[in-house]
C-alpha cells in the first residue's frame, strides 16, 4: 500500500510489547503529574486559574505521548500523512477533558448525580479522543463491533467513577506517609487502566480476527479487556480503602477533639436534644454525663429565658449564629456567663445537628463590670462620679429641665487628713457620703464625689436654697470616727440651669466659683453665684498669657520620675513631667496650668517643648554614657491630630541622633475613642520608629476591654485610684495582669506610695512600678543622682 509503514515486529499477538510497557509508564507518569497540579491548583493563593489551564495543556501533552506510543505498539498499516492530524486532535480533546476533571476535583463533590455527570463526561471524552483518533489513523481498517465497542464504555465509565472519586479524595485532603503511599498505588493502578483504554476501543473499532496472524489464537484479541478490567478492579479498591483510612483518622481526630477539650463540649441534634458530652461539660454544669443525655439545651434556663433560647437555637442550625454570649443555670443553681461558639453538623450535604463550645466568660464578665462601674464610680464612697455626673448633666440639658448644681466642699478637711492621716480621712470621706445620701434622700438627681473632699449635688427642682441650708445646719454637729468627735464645716456653691448658664462647663466654673466665695466667708455657709465672681476668670485670662511667655522662652522645666523594676529595685526609665516656677506666684501646680493650655490650644506647643527638652537631655545622657531605657512623655489627643506630627518626631530625633527606642508616648483611654482608625494608624507610625506607646490611667475609661485589643499599644499604666486601695483591687490588678500578658503587653503600676502596695504587686507578678514610694518627681540633677549606682531602691 503506498505511502505506508507496516511494521513487521510481532511480538504478542498485533502488539509491541516493548511500546505497551512505554505506553503503560507514561500514563502512570502522567496520572502522578496529574495528581500533583491538582493539589497545587487547590493549595495556589496566586492564579489558580492560570494554573489550572497550563496543567491541563501539559496534561494533554504527557497523554498525547502516551497514545503515541499506543499507535506505534500496533501491528498494522496507517497513513503517515494522517498522524498529526490524530495527535493535534488528540491533544485538544484530552486537554479539555483534563481541564474538567482537574476543576471539578478541585470541590468535595457530595451529590451523586453531579458525581457520575463529571464521570459520564470524562468516559465520552476518553472514547471519543480514542475513536477519532483511531479513525483518523486507521480509517481503511475500521468494522465497528457493537458488544465490544459496549464493553469498552462500561469499563471506560468505570475507570472515569474510581479515577474521579480517587482525584477528589487525593486533593482536598492533607497529605501524610499513608496518603503518600496511596497516592503512588491509585496512580499506578489508573495509569494501567487508562493505558489498557485506547487498547480495548482499538479491539471494538478494527477486526483483528480478520487477519491470519490471529487464526492460530482467536481468543487473544480479549487481553486488552482482561487487562483493563484487572486495572480497573485495583483502581476501586483504592478510593475505597483510602476512604476508610481518611475517615478513620477524621474520626479520631474529632473524638480526640470532642473529649481532650479544655473547654466544654455539647453535641445536640436538631430539636436541641443533648445527644453527647465531653467530661468539662460535666464539670461547668455540675450534672453527670447520664443526666446530662436526657435533658435538652433549654434546661439551662429558666423562665421566659427558656423560650427566649429558641429563636437563639434556630439562628444557630440556619447558620445565622456562630457565638452567643449568655448565663446558664447549673445543677446547684447558680448562674453562670458562657460563650458557646456554635459549629453545625453536615454530613453527605444534610444537617444533623450542631456542636457547641462553652466557655465559662463568669470571671471575665464580672471583672468588666467592676472596671465599666469604677469608671462612672467613685472608687472610695461608691458614689457617681465626675464623668458619670457629665452624662446626667447633658441628659438634664437635652431635655431642657431647669435644675441647680451645688459643690461641696468641707472645711479644714486638709489639716483632719494630715493630723489623722489618710486612712482616717477615707473613712471620714465615706462617712460624709453616706450623710449627704440621708440628708438628701428624695430631693435630688444625682450626688457625686468629685475629687478630694468635694462632692456634687444636681438637683431638679431648683431647691438649692432650702437644701443647702438644711446641709450646712446638719454638719455643724460633731461627728464621730473611730472615737474621735469632730467637727467638718461645709462650704457650698449652687449654680441654676438656664439661668446662670446653658453650658456645662460654665455652670460647673460658676458653682466653683461661688463655692470659693462661700470659703472667703470664713466657710460653713451656702453661695448662690453672681456675675462679679466671673472676676477670678479674668485671672484666670493673665495666667493664660503668662503661660503662653512660658511657652515662648521655654521657662517651663522638665522634671523626671523614675521607674524601678520590681525585680531587682534597679531604675529601669522614666516620666517626664512640666514644672512652672510661676515669676510671681511660685510654682503652679500642674493641675492648674495643664488644663488652661489645653482650654486655650497651648497644649500641642507645650508638648513639643517638653519632647524637645527631653530629646536634647536624652543627648546629653548618651554623651554621659548615662544609660536609661526609656523616658515615656505624656501625649494627648490634639498633638496626635497635627498633621505634621509624625514629621516632628522625625526631626527631633534626627536633630539629636537619638533612636525612637529611647522614647514612650502616654496616651489616655479617652483618646482612643475619637477616630480610632486615624489614631492607630498614627500610634503605629511612632511604633515603627521604635517609639514605645503606652496606656495611661488604664481601667478608668469604659473603653478598656472593648478597645484594647485593636490597638497598637504596648504598655498599660495601672492607674494610681487602684493602687492607693490596692486590698480591694486585688482581683482587678490580677485580672488587668493576666489580660496584658496574654496580649504580650508590659504592664506598670503608677502611684505606689506604701510599702504594703510594693509588696502587694511584687505579690501579683508586676515588675515595673513608680510612685512617691521610691521618688517624687526631681530635677535633672537629682535625678542623675538617683541613677548613680548603689542607689537602688530596697
Amino acid at each position: 500500500m503506498e505511502g505506508t509503514v507496516i511494521f513487521s515486529s510481532l511480538e504478542y499477538y498485533h502488539f509491541n510489547l516493548l511500546y505497551i510497557f512505554l505506553t503503560i509508564l507514561f500514563s502512570v507518569g502522567s496520572c502522578i503529574a496529574g495528581v500533583e497540579i491538582s493539589r497545587r491548583v487547590k493549595e495556589g493563593n496566586g492564579n489558580k486559574q492560570k494554573t489550572l489551564i497550563l496543567g491541563s495543556l501539559f496534561l494533554g501533552l504527557t497523554f498525547g505521548l502516551t497514545y503515541f506510543f499506543v499507535a506505534a505498539s500496533v501491528d498494522l498499516p496507517f497513513t503517515v500523512a494522517n498522524f498529526p492530524l490524530y495527535m493535534v486532535s488528540y491533544y485538544v480533546l484530552v486537554s479539555a477533558a483534563s481541564y474538567m476533571a482537574l476543576s471539578m476535583a478541585q470541590f468535595n463533590v457530595s451529590k451523586k448525580i453531579h458525581y457520575i455527570a463529571v464521570s459520564i463526561v470524562i468516559t465520552l471524552s476518553i472514547v471519543i479522543a480514542d475513536s477519532v483518533g483511531f479513525y483518523i489513523l486507521f480509517n481503511e481498517l475500521i468494522k465497528v463491533t457493537p458488544i465490544f465497542l459496549v464493553v469498552t464504555i462500561l469499563l471506560t465509565l468505570g475507570t472515569s467513577l474510581s479515577l474521579f472519586r480517587f482525584l477528589i479524595q487525593i486533593t482536598n485532603e492533607q497529605f501524610s506517609e499513608v496518603a503518600y503511599k496511596w497516592k503512588f498505588f491509585g496512580c499506578c493502578a489508573a495509569g494501567m487502566g487508562l493505558a489498557g483504554i485506547p487498547y480495548i476501543v482499538l479491539v471494538s473499532l478494527v477486526d483483528f480476527q480478520s487477519f491470519n496472524e490471529a487464526a492460530a489464537e482467536p481468543y487473544l484479541f480479549l487481553s486488552p479487556f482482561i487487562f483493563v478490567i484487572g486495572a480497573n478492579l485495583l483502581l476501586m479498591l483504592v478510593p475505597d480503602i483510602y476512604g476508610d483510612q481518611i475517615l478513620l483518622r477524621s474520626t479520631t481526630s474529632v473524638q480526640s477533639l470532642f473529649n481532650h477539650n479544655p473547654l466544654a463540649v455539647f453535641s445536640i441534634d436538631l430539636s436541641g436534644k443533648i445527644i453527647d458530652v465531653n467530661e468539662q461539660a460535666e464539670a461547668l454544669t455540675g450534672y453527670s454525663k447520664n443526666e446530662l443525655l436526657t435533658m435538652t439545651i433549654r434546661d439551662f434556663f429558666t423562665g421566659s429565658k427558656k423560650e427566649r433560647i429558641r429563636p437563639n437555637v434556630s439562628s444557630i442550625v440556619n447558620g445565622v449564629t456562630t457565638n452567643i454570649e449568655t448565663q446558664i443555670h447549673k445543677k446547684s443553681g447558680e448562674k453562670v456567663f458562657v460563650r458557646i461558639t456554635a459549629t453545625r453538623t453536615i454530613m453527605t450535604g444534610k444537617l444533623i445537628g450542631v456542636y457547641g463550645i462553652v466557655e465559662d466568660i463568669t470571671e471575665s464578665k464580672n471583672s468588666k463590670k467592676t472596671i465599666e462601674y469604677l469608671a462612672y464610680h467613685d472608687e472610695l464612697t461608691g458614689l457617681p462620679n465626675r464623668r458619670m455626673v457629665k452624662q446626667i448633666m447633658k441628659k438634664q440639658c437635652r431635655q431642657n429641665s431647669a435644675y441647680d448644681i451645688l459643690i461641696i466642699d468641707f472645711d479644714r478637711f486638709k489639716r483632719i487628713n494630715d493630723s489623722f492621716g489618710h486612712s482616717f480621712g477615707d473613712q471620714l470621706l465615706v462617712e460624709v457620703g453616706e450623710k449627704l445620701e440621708h440628708i438628701s434622700k428624695g430631693k435630688i438627681t444625682l450626688l457625686a464625689r468629685l475629687s478630694g473632699d468635694e462632692f456634687l449635688i444636681l438637683t431638679e427642682k431648683r431647691n438649692g436654697k432650702e437644701l443647702s441650708k438644711i446641709i450646712v445646719e446638719y454638719f455643724k454637729n460633731p461627728m464621730s470616727i473611730n472615737g474621735i468627735d469632730l467637727v467638718l464645716s461645709a462650704s457650698i456653691g449652687i449654680a441654676s440651669y438656664p439661668e446662670h448658664s446653658t453650658n456645662m462647663d460654665e455652670l460647673h466654673l460658676y458653682a466653683d466659683l461661688a463655692m470659693c466665695e462661700s470659703k472667703t466667708k470664713g466657710g460653713n455657709c451656702w453661695t448662690k453665684y453672681q456675675t462679679e465672681f466671673s472676676t477670678v476668670s479674668e485671672s484666670k485670662l493673665s495666667l493664660e498669657h503668662d503661660l503662653r511667655k512660658a511657652i515662648e522662652n521655654q521657662d517651663l522645666v522638665v522634671y523626671y520620675q523614675p521607674k524601678y523594676n520590681l525585680n531587682n529595685s534597679v531604675i529601669t526609665g522614666a516620666e517626664a513631667l512640666l514644672r512652672w516656677n510661676h515669676p510671681d506666684h511660685g510654682f503652679i501646680s500642674p493641675g492648674v496650668f495643664i488644663p488652661i493650655a489645653e482650654e486655650t490650644k497651648l497644649i500641642v506647643p507645650l508638648e513639643r517643648d517638653v519632647i524637645l527638652k527631653v530629646c536634647k537631655q536624652l543627648a546629653q545622657w548618651k554623651k554621659q554614657k548615662i544609660e536609661l531605657d526609656r523616658v515615656s512623655i505624656n501625649l494627648s489627643i490634639e498633638s496626635i491630630f497635627q498633621e505634621d506630627f509624625i514629621d516632628y518626631i522625625l526631626k527631633i530625633l534626627k536633630k539629636y541622633d537619638i533612636k525612637g527606642s529611647a522614647l514612650e508616648f502616654e496616651i489616655t483611654e479617652r483618646i482612643v475613642m475619637r477616630n480610632e482608625e486615624y489614631v492607630n494608624s498614627t500610634l503605629q507610625k511612632m511604633r515603627n520608629l521604635g517609639i514605645e506607646i503606652s496606656i495611661d490611667d488604664f481601667g478608668t475609661g469604659y473603653s478598656s476591654l472593648s478597645y484594647l485589643h485593636k490597638l497598637h499599644v504596648d504598655v498599660l499604666k495601672i492607674d494610681q485610684s487602684f493602687i492607693s486601695n490596692i486590698a480591694m483591687n486585688k482581683a482587678i490588678i490580677s485580672a488587668v495582669l493576666s489580660m496584658a500578658k496574654s496580649l504580650d503587653l508590659k504592664v506598670i503600676a503608677e502611684g505606689v506610695e506604701t510599702k504594703e502596695q510594693l509588696e502587694m504587686l511584687q505579690l501579683l507578678g508586676c515588675e515595673v512600678a513608680q510612685g512617691f514610694y521610691f521618688s517624687r518627681p526631681v530635677p535633672t540633677d537629682q535625678f542623675e543622682e538617683l541613677m548613680q549606682p548603689g542607689l537602688a531602691v530596697s
